[in-house]
């Protein structure tokens, strides 16, 4: 998700398999994480207000447009449109998918 803190190391890798998941299904598993970590009593952001406050977040990573970030540094990768660039700049060495087994890995791998 924070693709900018790694972008030396994409541009050297042999694969990068990028998991996009559909927004449905990311805050589905956000939320669900957190209830989860809150029953087992080890959330590292306990409280529902904090899962409350951070939905906006992770719903603009979903929406932001390049143009609504001023600039690569100001992102960090916080925005999935960003991430939409190394689609491009890597070609046959990305493999985008939004949902992927072990066997799946393994063919890749062939």
């Amino acid at each position: 998700m924070y693709i900018g803190s790694c972008d030396p190391l994409i541009f050297e890798a042999d694969m990068v398999v990028w998991l996009d998941q559909p927004w449905p299904i990311a805050v589905w598993r956000v939320v669900w994480r957190h209830i989860k970590d809150e029953i087992r009593g080890n959330n590292r952001h306990p409280g529902w207000r904090r899962l409350k406050n951070s939905l906006p977040s992770v719903r603009r990573w979903y929406t932001r447009k390049p143009d609504d970030v001023r600039n690569h540094l100001d992102a960090m990768g916080l925005a999935r449109s960003l991430s939409e660039r190394y689609v491009a700049e890597l070609g046959d060495r990305m493999v985008r998918k939004s949902k992927m087994w072990a066997v799946d890995v393994v063919n890749l791998l062939d």
